[in-house]
């Protein structure tokens, strides 16, 4: 069964896959979609992929050696089945940093769209986890499929076995200079858009308890109130929120240069050669006439 997912609710997907497993003998379906593919068990599944020689290879998912059974089956639907069938993942510690890093590569796409090929088109997930701890499980099982790994994680003092797991387990791990995403907001974007987020929350009504320290307060000021209710409302997309308030070149530069090396790694492919339409009274034959091609036997119809 090729794409049962086309034009069919969840629901119905899953209803086809449980009746292919427990009715049919035997089946074979390919699928994008990560509630037909969660229904299989991780041994059941394999990733189909063409390299640039057209050539066919399949790869299994190691669970148990790379991904614990439990996390694969908490993530299946809400990022693996995406990234899994992609060329690349970058894999944020928490929701906040996935947001940052989305909004942000929206940004750079429309204002260079030369050298920022959208990471979309280029088959490039974005997923997040529960906390550093969980980085290395995850970048190993992506290694594994042969699928290039970026990490974006927060500074933490760590033992040189852990950060030496981090190091094997991605491609391009990358740990920023501050102990929270937060922190690498109030210092990395002009003080002038933070408080523009947080007149917009106030005035919003989101936030109508917000108190100014004054009517134009000072950097500083404007920065610990940023802080305060950035780290308060975790996950609840401000920090996005406030990317989509910069211009370009207000974006916080450690997330551009992180951005730019997975835009390095997948540039904008080449075009396809066009090939000349034939001039009038033009023959074209559909191969080489000097060639020894063998003959063929015709047989009349009347």
């Amino acid at each position: 069964m090729e794409e049962p997912e086309i034009a069919l609710p969840p629901h119905t997907q899953r209803r086809i896959a449980n009746y292919l497993l427990s009715g049919a003998t035997q089946c074979f379906v390919t699928s994008h979609s990560p509630y037909v593919i969660e229904r299989f068990q991780p041994e059941q599944v394999h990733i189909l992929r063409r390299d640039e020689e057209a050539n066919l290879t399949a790869n299994k998912l190691t669970i148990g050696t790379t991904l614990k059974g439990k996390t694969y089956r908490k993530y299946a639907r809400r990022g693996l089945a995406e990234a899994m069938l992609g060329r690349g993942v970058i894999v944020c510690e928490g929701l906040t940093e996935k947001d940052i890093v989305l909004a942000a590569a929206e940004k750079m796409e429309d204002a260079n769209p030369d050298d920022c090929y959208p990471i979309d088109l280029s088959g490039v997930s974005v997923i997040s986890v529960d906390g550093d701890g969980a980085l290395p499980e995850f970048g190993a099982f992506f290694m594994a499929l042969q699928i290039t790994a970026y990490a974006l994680y927060d500074r933490k003092v760590r033992t040189l076995a852990e950060q030496q797991k981090l190091n094997d387990s991605f491609d391009y791990p990358c740990e920023t200079a501050y102990a929270g995403s937060e922190s690498m907001l109030v210092e990395e974007v002009p003080p002038i858009r933070l408080l523009e987020l947080l007149t917009e929350l106030r005035d919003s009504g989101q936030k109508p308890h917000l108190i100014f320290p004054s009517a134009t307060p000072s950097d500083d000021e404007v920065k610990t109130l940023a802080r305060s209710v950035l780290e308060k409302d975790k996950g609840s997309g401000y920090a996005g929120r406030l990317i989509e308030l910069c211009q370009p070149h207000e974006l916080p530069p450690t997330v551009t240069g992180f951005l730019n090396a997975v835009y390095q790694n997948f540039r904008r492919p080449e075009p396809v050669p066009s090939i000349d339409p034939p001039e009038p009274g033009e023959v074209v034959m559909p191969f080489d006439t000097n060639s020894s091609a063998p003959e063929v036997e015709r047989e009349e119809i009347s």
